[in-house]
């Protein structure tokens, strides 16, 4: 992310949309115009900085490899450096100055609650950190901030912005090229929210990752993990990972796994078929992090609309069967690690997301962000003792009254291992893989330090 410097002028018109003007009339008949409360006005002026740009001269010493980055925009004001808002950024062209671009600002997005600069870097309590950060502000730079350092920046700012994650959702998605749009085929859903759910684990600011061109050599768990879904000579395996998400793949692939990154960390994924000529019924999330160790496995649902609310039908016990599986290898109760970093908030290791169908229309992969939500598996165990009676009969569940997690909840609990296994993984994680059904695509996920 890039850490943008604006003007007094070009600050006014992020923060408020327009620069006031006592003689300034809207056009006749405009939005604006017709506007008389301040929550009517504050939503014309959303349109407008949803629909125009803001081109500024941007100061910099390295222009080298920035093309289009999301910024994070600064102000001053007497002497006070604030942070007022997050946009797209697009460099137009190189001046004739050196050190000097032009910078296009479109969309953006001003933060609900504007935050001094003194404020983050008091909360952080980094001198490295806060260095970085005082060294760009002082020559009023534009610049691409240090992967930890913007890491760390995103995570205060999160607690103080109001709207951090909306903001830089919103302003990264606005940005993407139109592409044609597509109905959603609703059997590919529990696969992309699978595929979707590594990025979100990883990072919070995971619409913004892309894979890396030059993938280092596997972690040893990686290769692990390819011998154990070859169970043996009689099952097929198809490294189905000529595309990740909207990523193709490249030569510089290895195995399959296509490699993000973000400050000391790495991310591998891949997704890998298992007896792929049974129908793919639905899929499966195995989320592995290293020092310290943990192991997420996720299992996703699609619910039945029908004319009412979203229900599950458990055809033939199959869910049943599965979470009775995953729940072997649950943390023992009476076998919490001693170590503060191995603490979990509870024995499960294992969870189901139940996905709501959608009619939604969607350019990529990215694009679509499937509704649901997580339940541990110990409690949808007890859950599926009591059933429902179905529209047309039957037992069905209707999940809308349990209890759950959300998406953003669950992401921060896995990322801050809350949850998942709690001691050395990889003899577990080897026996957790076991549980995988044939006919599942599974997306795997190694998160290891780099």
């Amino acid at each position: 992310m890039l850490l943008v410097a604006l003007s007094p002028t070009e600050a006014t018109v992020i923060a408020s949309g327009r620069i006031y003007d006592p003689r300034y009339r809207p056009r006749p008949g405009s939005t604006l115009d017709q506007a008389e409360t301040e929550e009517e006005i504050e939503e014309a002026l959303a349109q407008v900085r949803a629909s125009r740009r803001l081109d500024i001269n941007a100061r910099g010493r390295d222009w080298r490899g920035i093309r289009e980055r999301p910024g994070l925009l600064v102000a001053n004001y007497n002497d006070m450096p604030v942070f007022i808002g997050v946009a797209w950024c697009t460099l137009l062209s190189r001046s004739g100055y050196v050190g000097l671009a032009r910078v296009r600002l479109k969309p953006w997005r001003p933060f609900k609650n504007q935050v001094a600069v003194s404020t983050i870097l008091d909360e952080l309590n980094d001198g490295r950190t806060s260095a970085n950060i005082t060294r760009i502000l002082k020559d009023w730079e534009t610049r691409e901030l240090p992967p930890e350092v913007n890491r760390r920046l995103q995570d205060a700012l999160f607690d103080h912005a109001g709207n951090f994650d909306e903001a830089l959702a919103d302003v990264s998605a606005s940005a993407q090229p139109a592409r044609a749009r597509r109905a959603v085929d609703q059997s590919e859903l529990p696969a992309l929210d699978a595929s979707q759910s590594a990025l979100r684990f990883f990072s919070r600011d995971w619409p913004q990752l892309t894979p890396v061109d030059d993938l280092g050599p596997l972690p040893s768990i990686a290769e692990e993990i390819d011998a154990a879904f070859r169970m043996s000579e009689d099952d097929h395996i198809d490294d189905d990972a000529s595309a990740f998400l909207d990523w193709q793949q490249t030569p510089r692939t290895v195995a399959g796994w296509f490699e993000f990154r973000e400050g000391a960390r790495r991310l591998l994924v891949k997704n890998i078929n298992v007896s792929t000529a049974e129908a793919r019924t639905g899929a499966d999330l195995v989320y592995v992090r290293r020092d310290p160790d943990a192991v997420v496995l996720v299992q996703y649902k699609l619910l039945d609309q029908g004319t009412g609310d979203p229900y599950f039908r458990d055809s033939g016990g199959r869910l049943a069967s599965q979470v009775a599986r995953m729940q072997k290898y649950a943390n023992p109760a009476t076998t919490q690690s001693a170590d503060e970093p191995d603490y979990r908030l509870g024995r499960d290791i294992g969870y189901v997301k139940f996905i709501v169908p959608t009619t939604a229309r969607a350019t990529s992969a990215l694009d679509l962000r499937p509704e649901g939500r997580y339940h541990p598996a110990g409690s949808v165990e007890r859950l599926l003792r009591t059933p429902d009676k179905g529209p047309k009969g039957g037992k069905v569940y209707y999940t809308r009254n349990w209890r759950y997690i959300n998406g953003e909840t669950f992401a921060q609990l896995v990322r801050d291992r809350w949850i998942g296994t709690c001691e050395d993984t990889t003899d577990q994680l080897l026996e957790v893989i076991g549980l995988i059904s044939s006919g599942r695509r599974t997306c795997v996920a190694v998160d290891v330090p780099v």
